[in-house]
């Protein structure tokens, strides 16, 4: 899995330096903002290229391959979530004529051991974020959210970019991703109706792929949608508190970690999954992120 990981070669950390450090500074001093700490950091890291530099879809399927294995492995094996997934952060090292893919910045990564490193604030290209995460401060960043960001780094690499440029046509697919300022609306309807297409050399994962995911979280966010309606139901007209016997979708992969992996893997790649939950049967699972799991 190193080979997966980014090679540090050199850091410095440094302490308060400049207004603006000073300004974060006060800020993190606040327990109601949801912010957490900040620390001024250089680091090397060994060279490597970006993602735009993938040519065919077969890479960017050995790419991606890469990237869910690395992030499944910090979570169940290290307690890491990576929770800043965007194209940015996916690099590619080339070993000979293979392409592997590099998971980096781990400056908004989560210790699942300890819930007070889960920062409320929101930080990240919002393109890429998970929808339930556009919509307020107050949900724990989980498991899902990461791999929902999975998806929206690939549909829109996918829809975007030809021979590692991107597209420059009058009218380009996802352009309200750009300019809407409602994008979570936006995206949510992607998920119920898909507009546009991929560009002629990512065109053959359309089917087995892209659309698989979309329906997965277009499923999950409805499954959400639902639950979530039952949960302001009780709380807020009925008994103020949210019962045991709420209705709630036990079969719906959406909640849970291990059904999710399950379903997310088997899409990217079907004659080769991957039971983590035999290789790693001492990490920890999680279960509902409304029962008190903030490590879904």
């Amino acid at each position: 899995m190193k080979n997966h990981l980014p090679v540090l070669e050199a850091k410095e950390d440094f302490g308060e330096w400049g207004p603006r450090s000073r300004i974060l500074a006060r800020r993190s001093t606040s327990d109601s903002s949801g912010a957490g700490s900040r620390i001024l950091r250089v680091t090397v890291y060994q060279k490597l290229l970006p993602m735009t530099e993938i040519r065919t879809a077969d890479d960017l399927m050995s790419v991606m391959r890469d990237i869910a294995l690395c992030h499944r492995w910090l979570y169940r094996v290290t307690g890491i979530l990576h929770g800043d997934i965007n194209m940015n952060n996916i690099m590619i090292r080339r070993d000979g004529a293979k392409v592997v893919g590099v998971l980096i910045d781990y400056d908004l990564a989560i210790d699942i051991n300890k819930p007070s490193s889960t920062s409320l604030e929101r930080i990240g290209v919002r393109r890429f974020m998970a929808i339930d995460l556009m919509k307020g401060s107050l949900i724990p960043h989980h498991a899902r959210h990461d791999m929902e960001a999975m998806h929206w780094v690939l549909v829109w690499f996918t829809f975007r970019y030809e021979d590692g440029e991107e597209i420059r046509a009058t009218r380009r697919p996802l352009e309200k991703w750009v300019t809407s300022p409602l994008l979570d609306d936006v995206k949510n309807s992607f998920l119920h109706g898909i507009e546009g297409r991929p560009t002629p050399p990512f065109s053959s994962l359309f089917i087995p792929w892209i659309l698989p995911w979309n329906q997965l979280f277009g499923r999950g966010h409805d499954e959400l949608g639902i639950y979530t309606a039952q949960c302001k139901y009780y709380a807020q007209i009925k008994t103020k508190e949210v019962p045991n016997e709420i209705d709630f979708p036990t079969d719906a992969v959406f909640f849970h970690d291990t059904s999710m992996w399950t379903a997310f893997w088997n899409v990217l790649n079907p004659d080769k999954y991957v039971d983590f939950d035999d290789v790693c049967s001492s990490a920890r699972l999680g279960f509902l992120p409304y029962q008190g799991h903030s490590n879904l």
